[in-house]
C-alpha cells in the first residue's frame, strides 16, 4: 500500500504539517504527528506544506498533489522517494519549493512537475541531493551544497554562494556565481552570466568537452562563477554580461547573447545582429548614455535572437531586431518598436514596457508591474498577476488570457483566441475585444464587455457638423452618453453591453439613440453585440393628403397626425374646404398618419417618407344618414324632437322632424350612436353603426291610448273645445247668480268699515277690484253714502269715518 510517513527525530519530537492534507477520501490522519499513517496511491493538500524544527517528512511510493508552497526550515528534512509531486497551479510560480535554514532535501526516483512552471529554490546552509529523477520545472541555487546524480532537471541556475555539482544528468544550466562543477553530462545550454566581470571568452563551441575552466581556456581577470566542465556534451553556449561588465566574445559560436542593463544607463539600440558577426561593439553600435557596461562581439556567430534584461532606473529602447526573450525588473523603462520576442516577456516589481507592432511568445505580468501593447500579438498565452496594468490595443493573444489578484486591464480593439479568465479582485475592461474561448469570471472579479458606437448623422445628405447625438439605457432611460457631431457628421461612443461577476451578470445592451439637429430630432432603438456602424439620416420630407368623406366631398377641418415608430406626433395639419392639408418639413422615415373628424379616429394609413409623398385621396369614414319618425300605422310624425348621443350619453346635436318625420345628419364619423325621438311626451329609442353612407334609422312611437299619435292634433282640439266650453259656463253662471248678491253686501260692508283696502276687499269676494271701484262711484253719484277716494283709488273713506279719525286727533291734541 502507497504511503505518506512522517519521521521525526527521536530527540527534538514533533512537527507539523498545517492545514492537514485532504485525499480524495478526506482527511490524511497520517499528518498528526508522530506517527507512520497510510495512504491510498494518490494523497491531496491543499495549504502551504512546512517541515521544521528537525522533523523528516516523506513521501514515498504515491502521487501527492499539492496546492500550496512547501517549505523545508529549521533543520527539517523533505525525503520524496519513489513519488510523483504535483504542484497544482493556477499560473507559472503560484507556488514554490523552498530548502531553507540548515535544512536538507532529498528527491530520490521521483518525479516533480506542474501544470505552470515552477521552482525548487535552495538557499545559503542547506544541503540537497537529487539522484535518478526527474524535475520539471527551474531549479535555483542561491547556496547550500547540492548534488545532481542522474538527474533531468528542464533548468539549473547556480549563483553565489551555492556549491552545485552536476553528475551523469540532463540539464540546461545557468551560472551566475558559485562552484559549479559539471561531469558525465548533457548540457543543451551552458549560459555563462558574467554579471560585473571583465573577461575575454574565447573558442566557444558547442560539442563535447573533455575538460573546461572558466579560468584556465579564457581571459579572465575579473567573474564571480568558478566552472567546471569534465567529460560532458554541450549542445550550445550563451553568454550574458550586465552590470559593469567589460566582455569580449571572440571566435565562438553562440546559441544566445545576452545583455542586462542596470541603474541608470540609458540605451536605444536597432537592428541587433544574429548570425555571423565579423564585430559589434556596444558602445560603437548602439546609443548609450551613462553606461559603464562594456561589451564586444568579434569573428563570432550568435544563432538565436538575443536576450535583454532591464534593472533598476534603466531606460532601453529597441528597434528593428529579434528577442529570445526580455526581462524587466525594479523601476526600468522599456521600448520597443518592431520587434519580435521569441520566447517570453516577463515584467515585475515597477518596471514598465511599452511594445509597439511586436510579436512575443508569452507575457507574463507580477506585482506593480505595467505594459502597453499597440498592434501586437502574443504567440501563446498572457498572464497578469499581482497589482499589475495591462493594457492592450489592436493587438491579438493566441492563447489564453488569465490574471489573478488586483491587476487592471485595459483590452481595446484587441482579440483572444483562447479564453480569457479573471481571479481574485482584477477588474477588466474589454473594449471591442472578443474572446473565443469565452470570458469567465471567479471571486471578486468583475469583466466589462463594451464596444464602439460609431454614429454618423446626416442632415439633407449632407454631414450634420454639429449635431447632439444622445445615447440612453432602455431598461432605465439614464443618459449613457452624449456627443456633439464632428464636422463630417460622426459622434463615437464606447459603450457596455454586459457586467460580468462570479455570480452572473448585469445586462446592458438595449439602448436608445437620439440625435438632434436643429428642429430635426430622430430616434432609434438598437442591441449592442459587437462594435456597430450606424447612420441616422435626417431628411426634411412633405406630406399632401386629400381628405373626402363617404360621399367622395371634401372635407373640410379634418385634424391630421403623424406619428413616428415610437408613438410621438411629429407634425400635425388640418384640411381645408377643398379637402387638402400639407404636413411640412418630416425627417425621412417611416410613419402611421392618422386623421380625426370631431374628436373621432375615421381614418389611418402607414407612409414611407423615404421622398415627398401625396395622398389623393384619404377616404375618411365620414357619412350622411337620416332619421324616420313614424307612428303605428308607419304616418310620419311631424315637429318630433330627435337627439343624437354617443355611447356615454354625451349630447351631440337635436333637431325637428319636419313634413313627413325625417331629419337628416351629415359629415357624421362612424362609430356607434344612440337616437332618441320624442313627441307628445312619448319617446323611443335605437342604436345605429354608422359604417356606410346614406344609412336609414326608423324610430316608432307608439301613443299609449287607442288613437293614432297622428291624429293626436285632432283629439286635443276637440278636448280643448270641451274645456273652454265649459269655462264659458262657469263664467256666465257667475256673473248672472253671485255677482248681483256681492254688490248689495259690499254696498252694506263699506258704511260700517268706513276705511276699506279695495285689494284687500277684492279678495274677501267675487267682484274683482276693478268693479268694487265702479261700485263706489256708482253709491257716490246716487248718494248712496259719501266719502273720499285714496291715492290712486287704491283705498276709500267715508265722511263719517273721517269726521271720527278728526275728533280723535283734536281729543289727543288737546289732552297734551
Amino acid at each position: 500500500m502507497a504511503t505518506f510517513s512522517l519521521l521525526f527525530s527521536v530527540l527534538l519530537g514533533i512537527s507539523a504539517l498545517q492545514p492537514p492534507p485532504q485525499t480524495k477520501q478526506g482527511l490524511c490522519a497520517g499528518l498528526a504527528f508522530p506517527q507512520v499513517s497510510a495512504y491510498s496511491n494518490e494523497t491531496y493538500h491543499k495549504g502551504s506544506l512546512v517541515v521544521e524544527r528537525s522533523n523528516v517528512a516523506v513521501i514515498s511510493d504515491c502521487r501527492f498533489i499539492q496546492v500550496g508552497d512547501i517549505v523545508v526550515r529549521e533543520s527539517g528534512t523533505l525525503v520524496i522517494r519513489n513519488a510523483e509531486l504535483m504542484l497544482n497551479q493556477s499560473h507559472s510560480y503560484e507556488f514554490t519549493i523552498l530548502i531553507e535554514d540548515h535544512a536538507t532535501l532529498i528527491v530520490e526516483d521521483s518525479t516533480l512537475l506542474s501544470n505552470y512552471v515552477f521552482e525548487v529554490r535552495i538557499t545559503e546552509l542547506t544541503t540537497s541531493q537529487i539522484v535518478d529523477s526527474d524535475i520539471r520545472g527551474r531549479l535555483t541555487c542561491d547556496g547550500g551544497d547540492t548534488t545532481v546524480l542522474s538527474s533531468m532537471v528542464s533548468e539549473v541556475l547556480c549563483r553565489d554562494g551555492a556549491k552545485l555539482h552536476l553528475v551523469g544528468t540532463t540539464a540546461s544550466v545557468s551560472c551566475k556565481g558559485g562552484d559549479l562543477y559539471i561531469e558525465d553530462s548533457q548540457v543543451p545550454l551552458m549560459t555563462l552570466d558574467l554579471w560585473d566581470a571583465r573577461a575575454i571568452l574565447m573558442d566557444l563551441e558547442p560539442g563535447h568537452i573533455d575538460h573546461w575552466k572558466l579560468r584556465e581556456n579564457n581571459l579572465v581577470w575579473w567573474a564571480y562563477p568558478r566552472i567546471t566542465i569534465e567529460n560532458s556534451d554541450i549542445g550550445g553556449w550563451g553568454v550574458e554580461v550586465g552590470g559593469t561588465s567589460d566582455v569580449s566574445v571572440r571566435s565562438s559560436q553562440l546559441s544566445v547573447l545576452g545583455v542586462h542593463f542596470t541603474d541608470g544607463i540609458n540605451v536605444s539600440m536597432e537592428r541587433l545582429p544574429t548570425g555571423q558577426v565579423d564585430r559589434w561593439n556596444l558602445l560603437e553600435d548602439a546609443e548609450v548614455n551613462m553606461i559603464l557596461l562594456k561589451l564586444n562581439v568579434e569573428d563570432s556567430t550568435i544563432q538565436n535572437p538575443w536576450k535583454i534584461g532591464c534593472w533598476d532606473f534603466s531606460h532601453v529602447y529597441v528597434s528593428d531586431s529579434q528577442l529570445s526573450s526580455l526581462e524587466c525588473h525594479g523601476f526600468s523603462n522599456v521600448s520597443l518598436l518592431r520587434v519580435q520576442v521569441s520566447g517570453r516577456v516577463f515584467c515585475e516589481d515597477e518596471s514598465n514596457i511599452d511594445m509597439v507592432d511586436c510579436s512575443l511568445g508569452q507575457l507574463l505580468l507580477i506585482e506593480f508591474s505595467h505594459a502597453e501593447l499597440y498592434g501586437c500579438t502574443v504567440l501563446e498565452d498572457a498572464e497578469s498577476l499581482g497589482s499589475s496594468v495591462l493594457e492592450l490595443e489592436a493587438s491579438k493573444v493566441l492563447g489564453d488570457f488569465r490574471s489573478f489578484g488586483d491587476c487592471r486591464l485595459n483590452l481595446l480593439r484587441s482579440s483572444i483566441a483562447g479564453r480569457a479568465s479573471y481571479h481574485g479582485r482584477c477588474t477588466a475592461s474589454m473594449v471591442d475585444t472578443p474572446a473565443e474561448g469565452g470570458v469567465y469570471v471567479y471571486d471578486d472579479a468583475t469583466a466589462l464587455l463594451r464596444w464602439f458606437l460609431n454614429i454618423t448623422v446626416t442632415a439633407e445628405f449632407e454631414p450634420a457638423s454639429n449635431a447632439l447625438v444622445e445615447v440612453y439605457y432602455v431598461h432605465n432611460s439614464s443618459l449613457a452618453g452624449r456627443a456633439i457631431a464632428d464636422q463630417n457628421g460622426r459622434a463615437n461612443f464606447v459603450l457596455t453591453e454586459k457586467i460580468l461577476y462570479s455570480g452572473g451578470m448585469d445586462y446592458t445592451g438595449n439602448y436608445l439613440i437620439r440625435a438632434s439637429y436643429g428642429k430635426m430630432v430622430r430616434e432609434k432603438q438598437f442591441t449592442l453585440s459587437a462594435s456597430t456602424e450606424l447612420s441616422l439620416e435626417l431628411l426634411l420630407r412633405s406630406l399632401d393628403v386629400r381628405c373626402i368623406s363617404g360621399d367622395e366631398e371634401p372635407l373640410e377641418g379634418v385634424y391630421l397626425e403623424l406619428i413616428d415608430a415610437e408613438g410621438r406626433c411629429v407634425a400635425t395639419a388640418s384640411s381645408a374646404s377643398n379637402g387638402w392639408a400639407t404636413l411640412a418639413r418630416v425627417v425621412a422615415g417611416r410613419y402611421t398618419l392618422r386623421a380625426y373628424w370631431q374628436g373621432v379616429e375615421v381614418a389611418s394609413s402607414e407612409v414611407d417618407l423615404r421622398d415627398d409623398v401625396i395622398i389623393d385621396p384619404l377616404p375618411c369614414r365620414v357619412y350622411d344618414f337620416t332619421v324616420h319618425v313614424v307612428d303605428e300605422v308607419n304616418k310620419g310624425i311631424y315637429g318630433a324632437t330627435v337627439k343624437l348621443f354617443w355611447p356615454n350619453g354625451t349630447l351631440i346635436t337635436s333637431a325637428v322632424t319636419g313634413a313627413g318625420g325625417y331629419i337628416r345628419c351629415d359629415d357624421m364619423p362612424g362609430g356607434t350612436y344612440i337616437i332618441k325621438a320624442s313627441s307628445w311626451t312619448f319617446t323611443a329609442e335605437a342604436e345605429i353603426e354608422l359604417n356606410s353612407e346614406d344609412q336609414e334609422v326608423r324610430l316608432v312611437l307608439t301613443s299609449p291610448i287607442p288613437v293614432p299619435l297622428s291624429y293626436m292634433p285632432v283629439f286635443i282640439a276637440g278636448v280643448l273645445a270641451l274645456t273652454v266650453g265649459s269655462g264659458l259656463g262657469w263664467r256666465y253662471w257667475r256673473a248672472t247668480k253671485l255677482k248681483p248678491k256681492a254688490r248689495e253686501e259690499m254696498l252694506r260692508i263699506i258704511p260700517e268699515r268706513g276705511w276699506v283696502n279695495l285689494k284687500r276687499l277684492s279678495k274677501e269676494s267675487v267682484l274683482s277690484e276693478k268693479e268694487i271701484r265702479r261700485l263706489i262711484e256708482k253709491a257716490l253719484a246716487e248718494g248712496v253714502f259719501q266719502g273720499y277716494f285714496g291715492k290712486n283709488k287704491k283705498s276709500f273713506i267715508t265722511v263719517e269715518a273721517l269726521r271720527q279719525m278728526l275728533r280723535n286727533e283734536l281729543r289727543r291734541a288737546l289732552g297734551r
